[in-house]
């Protein structure tokens, strides 16, 4: 085999081995979990809480159960991971009852969703938006409680 031949073979086997080239390493996975409270009690269940890296389009959520606990899983490549890759995270809070406009039909995306069915937020809607939640977590990895005191 000649030189070149060698060296094409050890440059491919060299990318294969490098993280990311399967499009499946997402590096290391953080664990979120947390309490959600409103002016210090604890929030309404079924509330939904969403993690957003914008760099990335990484997002996970989850949904406060009892006592205001949630944790949050990923949805990627037909996987479900308990947590989020590492890294700097934007937070956002949905009153329960919001409509997931993901499980709507395109007919029912056509009609319009009434605003009147829209559920009011009890806590500041400005949680409801990235750009405005004021909410941001670093996710390192193992366990992350990140506690979410909404006013």
């Amino acid at each position: 085999m000649s030189v070149r031949m060698v060296s094409f073979v050890g440059f491919l086997l060299l990318l294969t081995s490098l993280p990311g080239c399967g499009g499946t390493d997402f590096g290391e996975i953080g664990k979120i979990s947390g309490t959600i409270t409103l002016n210090g009690e604890k929030i309404a269940t079924g509330t939904k809480v969403i993690f957003m890296k914008m760099d990335t389009g990484y997002a996970g959520f989850g949904f406060t159960k009892e006592e205001g606990k949630y944790s949050i899983e990923w949805h990627r490549e037909g996987k479900v991971f308990d947590g989020l890759p590492i890294g700097t995270y934007n937070v956002l809070v949905e009153p329960p009852g919001t409509v997931d406009v993901e499980s709507l039909s395109a007919d029912e995306m056509l009609a319009g969703v009434s605003n009147e069915a829209a559920p009011v937020p009890t806590f500041d809607k400005k949680y409801t938006q990235t750009a405005t939640s004021g909410l941001e977590f670093t996710i390192v990895a193992g366990d992350n409680v990140c506690d979410i005191p909404l006013k």
